[in-house]
């Protein structure tokens, strides 16, 4: 019984982190997908400048 509870637990345990990690991921994804164009930008204008 116990080690089967705690199979329980680890499985569900490994399927939380497993979808925590992948919606942060994807959030994270996102958020440097909106960053990019915002760097680029600032290198052009330091670029501009500099030049």
């Amino acid at each position: 019984m116990e080690t089967s509870f705690e199979d329980m637990v680890v499985d569900s345990t490994k399927g939380f982190a497993t979808y925590f990690l992948s919606v942060e991921l994807s959030h994270l994804l996102a958020s440097l997908l909106r960053l990019i164009p915002n760097v680029a930008q600032l290198r052009l204008r330091t670029y501009d400048s500099a030049a």
